[in-house]
């Protein structure tokens, strides 16, 4: 995936000769963030955020509150929007806020780790009441924060009652969508419809910013259910599009094609000082919006200081894959959460809803009569460490005809998340195609195909 830092690259050869040089080099010759609040920043920036028509707004992730290591919301967050001048429109929160809702993918949490998510978003509670001025949040809830089959992060409600799960706002004539990518990284089949109403009433050129935990636009095998739905939804809009995210821990930008146009995927870096993460960790970002543009981005670095961070080249924008793309003739697609079920034997992994994660092994048996002509082919959506130096780790692919006598099938890399081996002819003909997976990986789905054209 082509990615594009927002950091200048001299910046880093500043880093890197530092690293060679030692004391020689002083650090201070070029402070990487030169600006002392955000106030300094934004003049720098030639931005008013109390002229008419403009506004500015924080934007965190990834705070983790987890009991004892992280027991709270981090201070200095709080200390800067209530010094910032004016106060921020809101501080928005884009997932992982806590941890025990869901400790790991496909975690469904018992009894006493659903106390202990209450307890940490109590903490996030208590720590968030000491903002001043009536300074709003906004959550965008994120896979430790929700948990698979809950509906509507009821966890996070039954603290935060007047939380929403996905919800729609206009700030400085820019249009804000805070979504909940689940414990899965999908929008589910209620918010893909509201979105899709929502993108509606945007005007065409207008600009609009998308806040969703996971960063999940060149995802195509785990974590897929996001940029399909957004690019849909957003199939005629025309205006300049940005999507913030966390997850990542660390800062990244991304530019994808849309339709008819192009969105900035921006993975923040974590906000907590007590997980890893990037070499900008801890920290946050302030975007500043003038009259339905964003005209500057400001990062703040704790402690060190602020930097204006330059806007993202949208010159060469990469294509949102999708499951199976550029594979013909596909006879058939059965992909995890969507019909699999039914044909699954063996189970041994992290059920995650839409792709299973954590592999130890899984096999199905898909019927003959799924196909009205026999397979040649078979396309896996996975992701498999098969080459990795630890035989332990790797990911193996295997086929049988009767589900007892296993042929293990040698893999070459994925092409664009799939790996792609012929079925042989007495296992075409038997009553049903056995597919077993085995090892560290995700699996997203299958693709049955006919002789390559």
């Amino acid at each position: 995936m082509k990615t594009h830092s927002p950091f200048p690259s001299a910046v880093a050869l500043g880093i890197c000769l530092a690293v060679l040089l030692g004391s020689a080099t002083p650090r201070a010759a070029e402070p990487a963030y030169p600006y002392r609040d955000a106030q300094a920043a934004a003049a720098a920036l030639k931005f008013d955020p109390t002229a008419p028509g403009c506004a500015w707004f924080v934007a965190c992730t990834d705070s983790h509150i987890a009991f004892p290591k992280s027991p709270e919301f981090p201070r200095y967050i709080i200390d800067d929007v209530n010094a910032m001048t004016p106060a921020p429109a809101l501080l928005a929160i884009t997932g992982d806020m806590i941890c025990s809702a869901s400790l790991s993918f496909g975690n469904r949490p018992n009894a006493a780790q659903k106390k202990t998510a209450i307890k940490e978003f109590e903490a996030l509670r208590d720590s968030l009441k000491r903002i001043e001025r009536g300074v709003p949040v906004r959550f965008a809830p994120g896979n430790h924060d929700t948990y698979p089959g809950e509906v509507d992060v009821a966890l996070l409600r039954s603290v935060f009652p007047t939380a929403k799960p996905y919800s729609a706002d206009i700030l400085a004539g820019v249009h804000l969508f805070f979504l909940n990518g689940g414990s899965s990284g999908d929008l589910d089949v209620n918010q893909q419809a509201w979105l899709g109403a929502q993108a509606a009433n945007v005007p065409p050129q207008a600009q609009a910013i998308l806040f969703v935990h996971q960063p999940a636009l060149g995802s195509v095998v785990s974590e897929r259910g996001i940029g399909a739905p957004v690019a849909k939804a957003f199939a005629h809009h025309r205006g300049p599009m940005w999507m913030l995210s966390g997850h990542g821990h660390s800062n990244r930008d991304s530019v994808y094609q849309l339709p008819n146009t192009t969105i900035v995927q921006t993975m923040m870096a974590t906000c907590s000082p007590h997980y890893w993460g990037g070499p900008q960790k801890p920290g946050y970002w302030i975007y500043c919006l003038d009259n339905g543009v964003v005209k500057g981005r400001i990062y703040r670095r704790h402690p060190h200081g602020y930097r204006i961070m330059p806007l993202p080249d949208r010159s060469r924008p990469q294509a949102i894959p999708t499951p199976f793309a550029g594979l013909n003739p596909i006879l058939r697609t059965i992909l995890v959460g969507q019909g699999d079920r039914e044909y699954l034997k063996t189970a041994k992994a992290a059920d995650v809803v839409t792709w299973w994660g954590y592999i130890r092994d899984l096999s199905y048996a898909f019927p003959k009569a799924l196909f009205q002509t026999p397979p040649t082919r078979l396309a896996v959506l996975a992701s498999l460490a098969h080459t990795h130096k630890d035989p332990k780790r790797r990911g193996h692919l295997f086929l049988s005809a009767d589900g007892e006598t296993w042929r293990e099938m040698p893999l070459s890399p994925a092409q664009n998340g799939s790996y792609v081996v012929p079925i042989a002819a007495d296992i075409q003909a038997a009553e049903a195609i056995h597919v077993r997976v085995t090892g560290g990986g995700n699996l997203g789905g299958f693709a049955f195909l006919g002789d390559a054209p």
